[in-house]
């Protein structure tokens, strides 16, 4: 079972590590942080995603389990 998740990042995704993001949404916001958005099938997964963002260099912000089409706040 897949759980959703919303990871934010200071600072903005390469444009050709979108591609290797998969299934997730992608949101630059215009203050510099960047929100993904989507399923991570499990632990394994949500730590190789942050093994990703850590080797871009990017700061991450926060993690969040939230649940399907929850509204983002603002």
């Amino acid at each position: 079972m897949e759980t959703q998740y919303r990871v934010q990042v200071k600072g903005y995704l390469p444009d050709g590590w979108c591609q290797l993001i998969e299934r997730m949404e992608i949101i630059r916001d215009v203050d510099g942080i960047t929100t993904l958005s989507g399923p991570i099938r499990d632990q394994a997964e949500l730590y190789g995603l942050v093994v990703k963002l850590q080797n871009l260099g990017l700061t991450l912000i926060s993690i969040n389990q939230t649940v399907p089409n929850e509204t983002q706040e603002a």
